[in-house]
């Protein structure tokens, strides 16, 4: 599994976040698990693949990525959000 996030996320503190997010998301809602629907590989994966972009989304890591823009890019982009 952390291959995989580690595919969809391409940094590892992100994709173990993911793992841990995934896990702590299946121990909340096990009983939300249908085997008629498909096998839990499959449900684990897909629920993996939908906490992935909201690893990413976090305030903490967006601004871990400003610091590191021109000033140039980050006043276009402020000028193209207030816009």
């Amino acid at each position: 599994m952390l291959g995989v996030a580690l595919r969809l996320l391409r940094r590892r503190s992100l994709a173990e976040e993911a793992v841990h997010d995934t896990f702590l998301q299946v121990w909340q809602h096990a009983s939300s698990f249908d085997a008629a629907k498909g096998n839990a590989r499959t449900w684990l994966y897909a629920i993996l693949r939908n906490r992935a972009p909201n690893t990413t989304a976090r305030p903490r890591i967006w601004f871990s990525r400003v610091t590191r823009c021109p000033t140039s890019f980050l006043r276009a982009m402020i000028r193209a959000r207030t816009a």
